[in-house]
């Protein structure tokens, strides 16, 4: 009898939701193949009844509120790759490294260290860009940038927002795609900010790209795990010339705007609340408030903006997988005073 009251506890708390179907939809559509009735499984499921939860204190919110002329909430949360962990493990896996503590983030930001910058006037208030930007731009229609990819549990995403960045500006100058290796970064550079799966700094990268330069991925291809960094892969590198570094006043992302317009992706920075991993593809444009309550333990590449129902966004590449948010994409509200602090670490590479 007690056990037959709590399960209707648990249905009556997420209503809107049969528990049952979507947890068996949840392991069918992400592939899980832990049994319901070991400790694991039992862990995953009460993880994911927690998120079914959040997602439906939030959405009925945001039901409430879309009917109002300035709603508090303006996106929607879904079930997506992520359900079934904690808040805990989901931060440990996709921002921050297991060998890291909780309170410690995947970027390691040094505030009195300031990056090395090698080609040119920084831009920003003190050199603005001329020139009025198109309304919407959208870098992943121009097939300058490579499929999404996913870090897994490895904390690099510090790689391959760096590396994005590189892709793009080096397509756009000789109009041919290559694919460049995250794992050469991930392995062969190593310094006091910098350390593989353990975190890193996406401007120490680029400073790696111009005195190393950077292998393409067909000679040093991904491997599930980090190891030893091998020059007996390093082939046909490709170097960069430098970097820029966009410094921003924090509510102005106007300039941001331009050189994403006229320049091309940028890889940055931002905070990532626990509701951006229920972010999904009919979602909208997220606009968490907490978001600055956090600090930046993420990486990214800012690919575009637009405007979606009236609500200007930056278009977001995430590295965790095609099977989060829009195919692997984000829309992440603009000019919302520096929303996840977007627009505090952006740099984009000179080719």
């Amino acid at each position: 009898m007690k056990g037959f009251f709590i399960l209707v506890f648990c249905v009556v708390a997420i209503s809107g939701f049969n528990v049952e179907n979507e947890w068996k939809k949840f392991k069918a559509t992400y592939k899980k193949t832990y049994k319901d009735n070991t400790p694991e499984g039992r862990l995953r499921k009460s993880n994911f009844e927690e998120t079914l939860k959040l997602i439906k204190a939030h959405n009925d919110k945001y039901e409430t509120e879309k009917k109002k002329k300035n709603p508090s909430v303006t996106y929607k949360l879904e079930i997506g790759p992520f359900a079934d962990l904690s808040d805990q493990e989901f931060r440990r896996k996709s921002t921050s490294s297991k060998s890291m503590k909780d309170d410690q983030t995947v970027c390691k930001f040094k505030p009195n260290k300031k990056p090395k910058f090698r080609a040119g006037p920084i831009i920003g208030k003190h050199n603005p860009l001329s020139g009025n930007p198109p309304q919407e731009v959208d870098w992943s229609k121009k097939l300058v940038l490579s499929p999404i990819q996913n870090q897994g549990d490895c904390g690099c995403c510090w790689a391959y927002a760096s590396i994005g960045a590189v892709e793009a500006h080096l397509t756009k100058k000789t109009g041919k795609f290559e694919k460049l290796s995250e794992q050469e970064l991930v392995e062969c550079l190593k310094t006091e900010n910098t350390d593989g799966c353990d975190g890193g700094m996406h401007y120490e990268a680029f400073d790696y790209m111009i005195d190393d330069g950077i292998t393409p991925a067909v000679h040093y291809p991904k491997t599930p795990q980090e190891g030893k960094c091998n020059s007996g892969k390093m082939k046909n590198k490709k170097h960069i010339q430098g970097y820029r570094f966009l410094d921003l006043k924090k509510s102005d992302e106007e300039e941001l705007k331009k050189v994403i317009a006229f320049i091309g992706p940028v890889a940055t920075s931002m905070s990532t609340p626990r509701s951006i991993k229920n972010y999904g593809k009919n979602s909208g444009v997220y606009n968490d408030p907490d978001c600055n309550k956090y600090e930046s333990d993420h990486y990214v590449l800012i690919v575009g903006y637009g405007v979606d129902n009236g609500i200007p966004y930056w278009l977001i590449k995430n590295s965790w997988s095609a099977e989060w948010g829009i195919n692997g994409y984000m829309k992440l509200a603009r000019n919302q005073k520096n929303l996840c602090h977007i627009a505090s670490e952006a740099f984009y590479p000179i080719v």
